[in-house]
């Protein structure tokens, strides 16, 4: 059976591990903003949901969140930012992932060589027997 699922070469699961690495990323970072803020003494106002999104928001311009007349001023970032950001936060996960896709594809060849030397061995070894 391959590990292959025939669209493009991919390897099947690599997308949803690359995703799912990404968005640890960010909510780690994002985590990270919003614990910034607090620590400073600044945490932003409004319902936990509110705070998310202001730290969501923050994350995204990398700017503090100030508060404003209306609740969260934090500048809110373009969706085209936002996308950029995710994006190459995607490619460089996806590239750091190449050393171990390259020791995985040695290990295979080196595994396919020793089980064919192994099966020849063996085949050899019964023929040599059943003579």
């Amino acid at each position: 059976m391959s590990i292959f699922n025939g669209r493009a070469g991919r390897p099947a699961g690599v997308s949803a591990e690359v995703a799912a690495e990404v968005l640890a990323a960010v909510g780690i970072e994002i985590k990270l903003v919003a614990e910034l803020h607090e620590a400073y003494g600044r945490p932003a106002p409004g319902s936990p949901a509110e705070q998310m999104r202001a730290y969501a928001a923050a994350w995204g311009v990398r700017r503090a969140v100030s508060p404003g007349p209306g609740g969260v001023n934090a500048a809110s970032p373009r969706p085209g930012r936002l996308i950029r950001r995710l994006a190459f936060r995607a490619l460089k996960t996806a590239l750091s992932f190449g050393p171990l896709f390259l020791g995985a594809l040695f290990g295979a060849r080196m595994n396919r060589r020793e089980t064919r030397r192994a099966g020849r061995a063996i085949r050899k070894d019964l023929r040599r027997r059943a003579a």
